[in-house]
């Protein structure tokens, strides 16, 4: 995975709502927060391609968007014809986000997560020690299955459903 979870939600909720959240966050906090998060997501300023030493390791791969994580994570397994074991703690996802999507009584792992992308490799070590040297966050958070169960382990076991639109 590539950048991280909820920051564009985050970000938009910064920009949508700031005098409100001004009532509960300090102003550092908020300017911080919306620095940091930009700087997660790989393709919110850039070309959003990867260079072709890191794409010939790339077997598939779905783009986050508006639907979130989980839904990018279900998308994935539809384009593999597979299942998936995640680790939801391997997810990377800001504090911030984290705080303001609940703030907003959002679900940080349905909201907008565009600037992430889900990769699968048969060359993980590889293309994360590409992708890291280029300065893009990047981490690995599960593993594709057999079984056509798209499970996100945490706490919790959760199976994730189609969303419909």
């Amino acid at each position: 995975m590539t950048g991280a979870a909820a920051s564009k939600a985050a970000l938009d909720i910064i920009q949508k709502k700031k005098k409100q959240l001004l009532k509960r966050y300090p102003v550092s906090y908020l300017e911080k927060a919306e620095a940091e998060l930009k700087e997660l997501m790989f393709f919110g300023s850039g070309t959003g391609r990867l260079p072709d030493d890191a794409e010939n390791l790339i077997e598939e791969s779905v783009s986050c968007g508006r639907g979130g994580i989980f839904e990018a994570l279900w998308k994935l397994g539809e384009k593999t014809d597979s299942g998936l074991k995640v680790d939801l703690f391997g997810i990377k996802i800001h504090q911030a986000a984290i705080e303001l999507c609940d703030n907003e009584d959002i679900n940080p792992y349905e909201s907008d997560s565009t600037g992430c992308m889900l990769i699968t490799t048969l060359s993980p070590g590889a293309l994360l020690e590409k992708l890291t040297g280029m300065g893009i966050n990047a981490g690995m958070i599960g593993y594709t299955t057999c079984e056509k169960a798209r499970v996100v382990v945490g706490n919790t076991i959760r199976y994730l459903t189609k969303q419909t639109e």
